[in-house]
């Protein structure tokens, strides 16, 4: 049945892009997925059983987000999604109405895993594959593997 899930969630990914990994579990999302979170649901939205750190807005927008990424993931900027020795790359996707919709995370490898909403994680081998679905990539950023800061303090 997670097949089935996965090509309704993502309708223009085809089969062969796509590796399930997981089983379901609501109990994380993609932006918990990138910081190795798979215990909470990292969303600004005021419900409970949600996440969302305290010192940053509660606002949908692409800018928001790859603020939280910046200040939370230690993450900065770049220009590309091509694989560096010893870095880890993201991809922030945007919506047709300009609000965040989905980030993916790079593995050390250069292949690219995704947790689709409340579905199953994805291994994909581009970024690129999944803005039929979510939009259009917005920004790429990375950090040091070895950085792996995922709290406030």
């Amino acid at each position: 049945m997670s097949l089935q899930d996965i090509r309704e969630a993502l309708p223009n990914l085809n089969v062969s892009d796509f590796v399930i990994e997981s089983e379901p579990t609501p109990s994380y999302n993609c932006v918990a997925w990138v910081f190795g979170d798979m215990a909470s649901r990292w969303d600004p939205a005021q419900i409970f059983g949600y996440y969302w750190p305290h010192r940053i807005s509660r606002s949908l927008s692409v800018d928001n987000f790859i603020g939280m990424f910046e200040l939370i993931g230690q993450f900065v900027k770049c220009e590309n999604g091509e694989l560096e020795m010893g870095i880890e790359k993201i991809a922030v996707y945007e919506d047709v109405d300009g609000d965040f919709s989905h980030v993916a995370r790079q593995r050390p490898d250069g292949s690219w895993t995704s947790k689709v909403g409340s579905l199953d994680d994805i291994g994909h081998v581009s970024p690129t594959l999944l803005e039929k679905d979510y939009g259009r990539i917005v920004q790429f950023l990375k950090r040091s593997i070895q950085n792996v800061k995922t709290d406030e303090g």
